[in-house]
């Protein structure tokens, strides 16, 4: 793993041919006011050209059951949360998921829930989890 990630960092490719599911954490101003259309679509329209155009692979099936590729590898998930300011902070996290189980890490977190609950969530990713960041500022926006 870490001659692979030394390759794909001096040869600027992706750590593997898996460049996963687009995961897109963004961030929102509350005083931010997106016009031109829906920012749902304008951040898939991102990843549909990022996939396309990167020539990434693209392997994201639109119903977990019916198993049909969207070949374009939308749509992402996307998490929004609204926080002050006039900003928008974007992090995308191109999350692959190439091959065996390795649990090279257990995480758990705790929430308050009800009585009679017991949440408990999977999230499953490759070893080589990239992100990138972008801040979009005031007007720009």
């Amino acid at each position: 793993m870490i001659e692979n990630a030394q390759i794909a960092h001096d040869e600027r490719v992706p750590i593997c041919q898996d460049t996963g599911m687009a995961v897109i954490f963004i961030e929102v101003g509350q005083d931010v006011h997106v016009v031109g259309g829906l920012l749902n679509e304008a951040l898939n329209e991102g990843v549909r050209r990022g996939y396309v155009k990167g020539y990434l692979r693209k392997s994201v099936v639109r119903d977990p059951f019916e198993r049909v590729n969207t070949r374009d590898n939308t749509p992402a998930v996307i998490h929004y949360d609204i926080v002050p300011g006039n900003n928008i902070y974007i992090t995308v996290v191109p999350k692959g998921f190439g091959g065996t189980t390795t649990a090279l890490a257990v995480n758990l977190e705790v929430y308050p829930t009800q009585i009679p609950s017991m949440p408990v969530a999977v999230n499953i990713s490759c070893h080589a989890t990239r992100h990138k960041e972008a801040r979009l500022e005031g007007r720009n926006v």
